[in-house]
């Protein structure tokens, strides 16, 4: 391939592998979207999705997890 190295694709998650990474629930996954508080995500028509390097990111920066506002709990 013209001699330059081949770039890295980041895989995309659904929100149930990213739960099962985080050790949480889907829905504590979706309260934790809605507060602003979990790994960043972006959708692809109506679905969720996450780039696997934002989630282990995320994972570094917050090692005990993140408490979820009470109002959207």
């Amino acid at each position: 391939m013209n001699g330059e190295p081949a770039q890295l694709l980041e895989l995309f998650l659904i929100p149930a592998e990213v739960a099962a990474q985080l050790g949480v629930s889907v829905r504590k996954l979706r309260r934790m979207r809605k507060a602003g508080v979990g790994p960043a995500y972006f959708t692809i028509g109506s679905k969720i999705r996450y780039l696997s390097g934002d989630v282990v990111r995320w994972r570094v920066e917050h090692p005990d997890g993140v408490r979820i506002p009470r109002h959207f709990a």
